[in-house]
């Protein structure tokens, strides 16, 4: 089976790259230029060099500049399956130069008081949530281009973070999942220390689902709660090309135009 046929019966989330990004340290008193390169720069690069390769669907989010309490951006990035991911990375030209391009805007230190940026593949839910480690809530292919994509970032309000209320999200989880949203094609969670992230996809319109128990049975403070916009981008080599709006809190479904 060719990657296009994939993309059309689907792809499983086990295909899809959950990642956190924090910008590198000669930025951090500059959020406004770190946002306009990903937005002139890393973004649109994303697909235009990716996407030949076998990327299928990129869902970036800007977060507003919080001092490093939550990541400066969130993103879902979907292929096919991970050995697709991974030869499209490791073993094109295209794919090692937009790999070395993270680190013009990105910190991957483990040392000082900047996060370390970070991605990984998500697990299947196994009935309890793990800090930090992303998991997918169904066994379903899904077109991700159709339907509607929506992402919450919650943050906690307990002085014992996100971590203290594992249990009630997994319970949260399993009450949902024994009677699930019937909109609801997919869900992606992840808690880190101090807050949530639930990207859950509609083979629809949004309608009222897990995201929206989370917000009224998890003790938080919901800083971004929306729905991704088509955003087109130009083919690699275009002229002119001014990129993307780099606008914070807007979730964009970015697609290379033909």
């Amino acid at each position: 089976m060719d990657k296009k046929d994939k993309a059309v019966q689907g792809i499983h989330p086990a295909g899809v790259r959950v990642w956190q990004g924090f910008r590198i340290a000669s930025m951090v008193a500059d959020w406004q230029r770190f946002s306009e390169q990903l937005g002139k720069v890393f973004i649109p690069a994303t697909v235009q060099q990716m996407q030949p390769l076998g990327l299928h669907a990129y869902f970036p989010l800007i977060l507003p500049d919080s001092g490093f309490t939550l990541p400066d951006e969130l993103a879902l990035v979907v292929y096919p399956t991970q050995d697709v991911y991974k030869a499209a990375t490791r073993e094109t030209v295209a794919g090692r130069a937009y790999g070395a391009l993270h680190g013009t805007v990105f910190n991957f230190s483990r040392e000082g008081d900047i996060p370390h940026s970070r991605s990984y593949f998500p697990v299947a839910w196994s009935g309890d949530l793990e800090d930090n480690r992303p998991v997918y809530l169904k066994e379903t292919a899904i077109d991700w281009h159709s339907g509607v994509m929506r992402c919450l970032v919650l943050i906690s309000r307990d002085t014992g973070g996100m971590t203290e209320q594992l249990e009630n999200i997994s319970v949260v989880v399993n009450e949902w999942l024994s009677t699930p949203s019937a909109g609801t094609d997919n869900v992606i969670l992840q808690v880190e220390s101090d807050y949530l992230l639930c990207w859950e996809h509609y083979s629809h319109t949004a309608t009222a689902g897990l995201t929206d128990l989370l917000t009224a049975q998890i003790q938080g403070r919901v800083v971004i709660d929306t729905c991704a916009e088509k955003v087109m981008v130009k083919p690699l080599f275009s002229e002119p090309d001014n990129g993307v709006a780099p606008t914070a809190g807007r979730l964009m479904d970015v697609r290379l135009e033909e």
